[in-house]
């Protein structure tokens, strides 16, 4: 396996040249990013392939689905299966939905793939790696993928870390709420129903990519992820094993 990049070394000197902005706190993130790292100091990898074509299948794949069980469903059955990615557009739906079915949202995420890759042919592409590397530098990718159905926010923002090593960190349930509570994102980052509003999403990944300039955040990232997911759950979070318990802000959370 690759090693893991340590989180935000070097990143200090950017962060202090930012400029204020009012929806990340640097200084609380890096902290943060600190903290995680001492914990966790061979920070997980989940995906992470930089093969940008297999990358984005993968985070298609991904929602709703337990880490674990997906690495094992997409590296044992899914690429063996399409070892030409470009070959999935002559696949019948079906095929790819028996494949993925042990993931459980294999109807949803069949057509998400399809369409993606089909998307690509209708626009006389390739679907590459190779072609997505072209499409960045010509500038036109990112316009591409904003327009097909199920490309999300938080993919496209996994996708520039992950497969091209662009600065920021990817946001998705478990990282924007343990960033919350620490207290590294603004306090108004949760609305009324306790989730972040597409805007706030926005405009958290451009802070975070402007303060995290040296690509660390998959590193971070992933920390998080994990964290999240074990430790700092949605509910009933475990503080008092949290390696973060010192110097966390506990937002929305009981302080006794």
């Amino acid at each position: 396996a690759r090693p893991a990049r340590t989180s935000l070394s070097g990143v200090g000197d950017g962060g202090q040249r930012m400029d204020h902005d009012p929806a990340l706190n640097v200084t609380t993130l890096f902290d943060l990013a600190e903290a995680v790292r001492l914990w966790c100091p061979v920070a997980p990898e989940f995906g992470d392939m930089r093969d940008a074509a297999g990358e984005l299948i993968y985070l298609l794949v991904s929602r709703r689905t337990h880490a674990d069980r997906l690495q094992t469903v997409m590296h044992q059955r899914f690429f063996p299966a399409f070892p030409d990615l470009d070959a999935i557009r002559d696949t019948d739906r079906g095929e790819i939905e028996a494949i993925l079915r042990p993931l459980g949202n294999n109807r949803r995420a069949a057509a998400t793939i399809l369409g993606v890759v089909q998307g690509f042919h209708e626009r006389g592409l390739q679907y590459d790696d190779e072609t997505m590397r072209r499409l960045d530098d010509q500038g036109r990718l990112w316009i591409l993928l904003e327009a097909m159905p199920g490309v999300g926010t938080k993919i496209l923002e996994c996708l520039r870390v992950f497969a091209f090593g662009r600065p920021g960190v990817p946001l998705d349930a478990h990282n924007w709420r343990v960033m919350w509570r620490f207290g590294a994102v603004a306090s108004d980052f949760l609305g009324k129903r306790r989730e972040p509003a597409p805007e706030k999403i926005r405009a958290a990944h451009l802070a975070l990519r402007k303060a995290v300039p040296n690509a660390d955040g998959a590193a971070l990232h992933n920390r998080l992820m994990l964290l999240g997911g074990k430790i700092c759950t949605a509910r009933g979070p475990r503080c008092g094993t949290c390696p973060l318990t010192a110097t966390c802000a506990r937002r929305g959370l009981a302080t006794a």
